[in-house]
């Protein structure tokens, strides 16, 4: 059987061979110029040189982001899959498909928009516009999906996650929507230059992780101030049941890295304030850390729709587990079972889990 990695691998290097080969003609292409213009055939010629490194830099990181996604694509196809087919389809899973699939066509329109001659301006634009909004927003919406699944109870929890999620997909419009595509000099290449309200968008999402990040971290681990210690060495206690770690150790290490990958923009961003846009600013602008942020609410998603263990979490406890809505009650196979009050928490197709040593088994009766 074919190795899906071995196809990532090839279409990897056609993306970089043709963004190689596109980018060189752009630049080396000659013919009699005016007054003033070096080569009237590429469009760098029409632009100041900062704008034109603004240009092939951003270019570059449209690519580049497009190369991510994509091995993310046909490395977890698999398990996209099972998610879609062997699970149980709602409103949810249609979310994960949009969070899924914007995003590649969200960096794939980008980087024709940036590259390819033979394209209108602003239909293309207006595609990019609706795809980058649907990509932030179903993001934003995976995370609150999480959120909620752990204050299943709580209105006023809810409800503030709710206000979190509205405030990014405001910003994610203001920032996307506030662009227009236009064509450059008397080329036929277009281009649309950054907005100034990225920075507020990328700050939304920062405030949204982390405050999912913070109310996730305290409801599963029942931290107290009485009580802290204890529950932090729960987190990363090398025993504890493997839905422990999945909900404990590899989902809050997740939540993490993405206000990391946010802060980092938005460090980056300010650093070059005062100064002509470079690449720093252009990784900023763009946003890369929305990637990511992606990619991790897919994962954790993915984890709790299959019952599977995150990258970090090595798969050897033989306990069985059952999920409510207040605690996380675990039976080994040498102890009786216990019961508890609480209705089972709902995590989509999950309502029982069982561990038999090799795989989770679905169970739709509850105790």
């Amino acid at each position: 059987m074919c190795n899906p990695l071995s196809w990532v691998d090839a279409s990897l290097g056609f993306l970089v061979l043709s963004l190689t080969h596109h980018l060189l003609t752009m630049a080396n292409t000659t013919s009699a110029a005016p007054p003033g213009v070096i080569n009237p055939s590429t469009p760098f010629a029409y632009l100041a040189p900062e704008d034109a490194v603004l240009m092939l830099t951003t270019i570059c990181v449209n690519v580049g982001c497009l190369a991510v996604v994509l091995w993310d694509i046909l490395g977890h196809s698999l398990a996209d899959f099972q998610v879609i087919f062997f699970r149980r389809f709602n409103w949810k899973t249609i979310i994960y498909l949009v969070a899924r699939i914007s995003p590649f066509c969200f960096y794939l329109s980008g980087s024709i928009f940036g590259t390819s001659a033979k394209v209108s301006c602003g239909p293309l634009h207006d595609a990019w516009i609706v795809f980058g909004i649907l990509s932030r927003s179903s993001t934003a919406l995976l995370l609150y999906f999480r959120a909620c699944a752990v204050y299943n109870h709580n209105h006023f929890v809810t409800s503030l996650f709710a206000v979190s999620w509205g405030v990014v997909v405001a910003f994610v419009v203001l920032a996307v929507a506030g662009t227009s595509g236009v064509t450059i000099g008397p080329t036929p290449y277009c281009w649309h230059m950054p907005t100034q309200y990225a920075v507020g968008s990328i700050f939304a999402e920062v405030f949204n992780d982390t405050l999912v990040c913070l109310a996730v971290m305290y409801k599963l681990t029942g931290i107290t101030w009485t009580e802290r210690s204890a529950s932090i060495k729960r987190i990363f206690k090398p025993e504890q049941p493997l839905l422990t770690h999945i909900f404990m150790q590899d989902s809050l290490l997740y939540y993490v890295l993405a206000i990391v990958a946010n802060l980092g923009t938005a460090i980056l961003y300010f650093a070059m304030v005062h100064s002509q846009p470079t690449f720093v600013r252009v990784i900023a602008t763009k946003s890369p850390g929305s990637l990511v942020t992606n990619l991790i609410a897919l994962q954790i998603h993915r984890n709790m729709k299959l019952g599977t263990p995150g990258l970090m979490t090595p798969a050897t406890s033989k306990a069985s587990v059952l999920v409510t809505t207040s605690t996380i009650v675990f039976k080994s196979p040498e102890e009786e079972f216990q019961t508890v009050q609480d209705r089972p928490l709902a995590l989509d197709s999950v309502p029982s889990l069982s561990y038999t040593g090799s795989s989770f088994t679905e169970s739709s009766e509850h105790p």
